[in-house]
C-alpha cells in the first residue's frame, strides 16, 4: 500500500507542476491551496481568500452580479 501511496503522490506532484508551468503564479501556492483553487476554480468566491498568494497588492476582487466571470473591482 505504501508503494501505491508513492506513485500515487507522485503522479499529484506532476499534475501541479504541470499547471503551475501553465501559470507561473501558481508557484507561490502550497500544494493544498493550489488543490483548492483548481478545484473550486470555477466558483470564484470560493477562491476570495488566495488572490493575496497568487497577485501582489491584491486582496479580494468585487465580480459582476449577472456575470460572475467579470470582475468590477479590485481591493
Amino acid at each position: 500500500m505504501q508503494i501505491d501511496l508513492e506513485k500515487c503522490q507522485k503522479q499529484l506532484d506532476s499534475y501541479l507542476e504541470q499547471k503551475r508551468g501553465v501559470f507561473p503564479r501558481f508557484y507561490f501556492c502550497s500544494n493544498a491551496d493550489l488543490l483548492k483553487i483548481l478545484s473550486q476554480g470555477s466558483d470564484p468566491n470560493a477562491v476570495q481568500d488566495d488572490f493575496e498568494k497568487l497577485f501582489d497588492a491584491i486582496n479580494r476582487v468585487t465580480f459582476d452580479e449577472q456575470d460572475r466571470r467579470l470582475i468590477v473591482q479590485i481591493h
